[in-house]
């Protein structure tokens, strides 16, 4: 328990003699152990045990690294979601005005060919 406090990710392989039940399991439910290898064991086995937890810990590492990355680019994203609302929000404004400008301009012409109008006409 007090290496998990120390080495959270560290990959905990748990060797021992004693085959009593309970204190096995107790120990790898306290200690979160990564792999449990009784005595007498194979040099194959625990080399191969001690490579896949390196293995497991580089993994976690670069887990923590890319969650830390994707926070960041979430959060990178978010602000550039924010500006785009702004950008879009200024150019809705813009095109009201806009319209506005034309309709404006739509009924002063259609005003001054009105007058055209009425002056050739006189």
């Amino acid at each position: 328990m007090e290496a998990k406090k120390i080495q959270p990710y560290a990959s905990r392989v748990l060797i021992t003699g004693v085959l009593s039940l309970n204190t096995v399991i107790d120990s790898i439910n306290r200690g979160e152990i990564y792999r449990f290898i009784a005595k007498p064991w194979i040099r194959e086995e625990l080399l191969a045990t001690v490579k896949n937890g390196i293995h497991r810990f580089h993994l976690l590492e670069l887990n923590i690294k890319l969650q830390a990355d994707t926070l960041k680019l979430n959060d990178s994203l978010a602000h550039a979601n924010r500006e785009l609302q702004s950008k879009v929000h200024e150019l809705t404004e813009q095109k009201v005005k806009l319209d506005e400008a034309h309709d404006a301009l739509t009924h002063n012409f259609k005003h001054s060919l009105e007058l055209c109008y009425r002056i050739i006409s006189t």
